[in-house]
């Protein structure tokens, strides 16, 4: 159900070292490294790796969600340092923008609402800390002990905002071995990269871990005379504290502080083109054969984002339960100026003023594992305040900058509550049934007021929303690394409101069928999956003349399959990667146009590529004294896709493809290393947001990274 009101007047498993020896381990699933455990079926060849997709702890191979876990090492190796990185190794797995904050895709479900009342279709959460805002994600992107990219909505266990599934990034957590390592890179636009971190058990039952990280490059796009746009200056540090006053009790401590500065991802335009009759031309603009030179607006952007972060977790052990108990507080101050227009001669710019405060709290009790009816229980709750101060200006003279719009909302809260359970039941050794359940209720509310050069408009709005999801599976363990799955899951994002008009909540029903499976003597691992989505009032957000708009797609459709698959060919050699295929339509949107509706039936929706793949090899080159030089490329390739859902010609990226090359070398002891690498060898701009502003004449794209290139050492105690 939802009822809108308006009122206007006048942490787990994996070796937390960082991972700085860098094995240069790549993409896909965890081979044999020191400290990390295994099973006793598997202590030769593919380790099995614990995750927590399900909220308890469970093999990877043995958990029935089509999911890509990432080690620290393969995190490390790959240079990941946000999302846009993390994105391009799991299949049907996008990034894009829209000006400064995040979006991610997965199999073509994502959201374009950005906005200060918007929700994300993908749930990202750092040790179990949901993010509803994307913006300084990247600074906690560092001392991982893994990330769980889960495929699918996850609608019971995740609930809101998880129609197109969940990231997890489990960070490194204090152990009762002292550690110290520390690392740094430097690359072409004069990148400097530098983290570290040091685990001091100060006694059994008090550990501490600190960590930080630190990132800068000069911009990508080149601006001169003004200072280059997309550059990174972002630092960051964390500190845990685990305490175990008893037997029974655990409890974990954490506070983050991370700050991003420097001009901000920089945005290119074009200007629109007319026919006769003044209807825009959607014929593809010529773009910079260079992806690193154009001309942007004056005077410089900037972005400045603090965000300071403190969570807790408490585990008790009661037997014939277990009790957890997670929450935490995140401030973010975020201001910012962005180029609209992306050419030289305009000078609108949109300055944003925000600062979200954010509560997270869940309380679950879940049986013991090794029991043949296991179950969790569990309530959520999240809020989030936020007063907003933003200006869309004009830096033209006479009079820069002149205020054109200007929005006030002192007073805007999103309140999230939800009740969940899951249980599964062994109805023989080899074979399990899963069910759950959650009933979520959402609550939205904007007041202050807007003034569109016109006058003074106040708004007193709100939105109420309301969903129970489900879950519903059965497991065949038809061997001991042998798993097949089939499952029908919902997921639900909450409805709202926007300037204009409300929108309806969105829904996914989703049927997967899919296989874990080990090979010839655990040395090959394949993963497959195939899905059907009965996608419903899908919520899809454009920027159009100033404002955002909402719109509800009646009807969408997605399919697809995936493989992804490694192969330790010798003790040397391994090969790994991915396939992806994705089909995905509206089959009902009635898109307002003017005074109108067009039918985009038939279309695609956002970075919904219909192929994509990666592919990667490495071997390692065993020296005297037992060094090793380890050599690894890798290569991804998408078919083409669009950025909008129009599908315009000037909105679609084509086919590409993007390779990398590392060299490791590092002593017998593992103790050092050194690393060379280079990224996007191709150099290909590939487009991540597309946008027509017909406000200020322009057609805007943002691009992902150039060809970068550098060298890495690290070191560690």
């Amino acid at each position: 159900m939802t009822r809108v009101s308006k009122n206007r007047h006048g942490r787990g498993v994996v070796s937390g070292r960082l991972a700085l020896t860098l094995a240069c381990i790549g993409v896909g699933p965890v081979i044999a490294q020191t400290n990390q455990p295994t099973t006793a079926a598997d202590q030769s060849g593919l380790e099995e790796v614990i995750v927590t997709a399900e909220k308890r702890e469970s093999s990877e191979q043995k958990t029935p969600i089509a999911m890509t876990v990432f080690s620290s090492e393969t995190l490390a190796s790959n240079g990941v340092g946000d999302l846009q990185d993390l994105t391009a190794l799991a299949p049907n797995v996008s990034f894009s923008r829209a000006g400064t904050s995040s979006i991610v895709t997965i199999r073509g479900v994502s959201s374009r609402d950005t906005t200060e009342i918007g929700d994300p279709a993908v749930a990202v959460s750092v040790d179990g800390f949901y993010f509803q805002r994307a913006i300084g994600l990247a600074d906690s992107t560092f001392d991982l002990e893994r990330v769980e990219v889960l495929r699918g909505p996850q609608g019971t266990l995740y609930g809101r905002n998880a129609t197109g599934g969940a990231i997890n990034f489990i960070t490194a957590k204090p152990t009762k071995d002292f550690e110290a390592s520390t690392a740094v890179s430097y690359g072409n636009y004069n990148a400097v990269t530098s983290e570290g971190a040091l685990n001091l058990p100060v006694s059994d039952r008090v550990q501490i871990r600190a960590s930080f990280y630190t990132r800068s490059h000069n911009g990508y796009r080149d601006n001169a005379p003004a200072r280059d746009g997309d550059d990174a200056d972002a630092k960051a540090a964390r500190l845990h504290l685990m305490v175990e006053p008893t037997d029974t009790l655990t409890a974990l401590l954490t506070a983050e502080f991370a700050k991003l500065g420097g001009i901000g991802p920089a945005v290119y335009g074009t200007p629109l083109q007319f026919d006769s009759n003044g209807i825009v031309i959607h014929a593809r603009s010529p773009l910079p054969a260079d992806p690193t030179e154009w001309p942007l607006g004056n005077p410089t952007g900037y972005m400045d984002s603090t965000s300071k972060t403190l969570r807790w977790k408490l585990d008790y052990d009661a037997g014939i339960a277990n009790i957890t108990y997670r929450g935490g507080f995140r401030r973010l101050d975020f201001h910012g100026l962005t180029d609209l227009d992306g050419v030289a001669d305009e000078a609108y710019y949109f300055q944003a003023n925000e600062q979200p405060r954010t509560w997270n709290h869940e309380l679950r009790a879940s049986s013991n594992s090794d029991q043949r009816l296991t179950w969790q229980v569990g309530v959520f709750y999240f809020q989030e305040t936020n007063n907003l101060l933003t200006y869309f200006q004009n830096f033209q003279v006479p009079q820069p900058p002149a205020n054109l719009y200007i929005f006030s909302y002192p007073n805007i809260n999103a309140t999230s509550k939800a009740g969940f359970g899951q249980t599964s039941f062994t109805l023989m050794d080899t074979v399990k049934v899963e069910a759950g359940v959650r009933y979520t209720k959402d609550y939205k509310r904007r007041i202050g007021f807007l003034n569109y050069g016109s006058g003074i408009l106040d708004e007193d709005a709100s939105a109420e929303s309301s969903k129970t999801t489900y879950h519903g599976g059965i497991d065949w363990q038809a061997t001991p690394r042998s798993l097949l799955y089939a499952k029908v899951d919902t997921g639900y994002k909450a409805g709202g409101f926007t300037d204009t008009a409300p929108y309806a909540p969105e829904s996914i029903t989703a049927y997967e069928v899919g296989s874990k499976s080990r090979f010839f003597g655990n040395t090959l691992q394949l993963n497959t999956s195939v899905y059907f989505y009965d996608y419903t009032n899908q919520q899809i957000s454009q920027f159009i003349n100033g404002q955002t708009t909402i719109d509800n797609a009646g009807k969408s459709q997605i399919y697809g399959v995936e493989l992804e698959g490694t192969y330790l060919l010798t003790e040397a050699d391994r090969l790994d990667g991915y396939i992806g295929y994705l089909h995905a339509e509206f089959k009902d949107f009635l898109l307002a146009s003017g005074s109108s509706n067009i039918q985009l039936a038939g279309n695609s929706p956002p970075q919904a590529p219909r192929a994509s793949l990666n592919f990667g090899y490495q071997h390692r080159f065993t020296l005297a004294n037992g060094a090793g030089l380890t050599a690894r490329v890798q290569t991804h390739f998408e078919t083409s896709s669009y950025l909008t859902v129009n599908n315009y010609p000037d909105d679609r990226q084509g086919s590409y493809s993007r390779s990398d090359a590392m060299l490791t070398y590092a002593p017998a002891d593992n103790k050092w290393s050194l690393e060379a690498y280079g990224k996007n060898l191709e150099n290909k701009a590939a487009i991540i947001a597309a946008q027509e502003n017909g406000l200020w004449g322009t057609y805007n794209y943002q691009f992902a990274d150039p060809r970068t290139y550098g060298l890495r050492a690290s070191v560690h105690w």
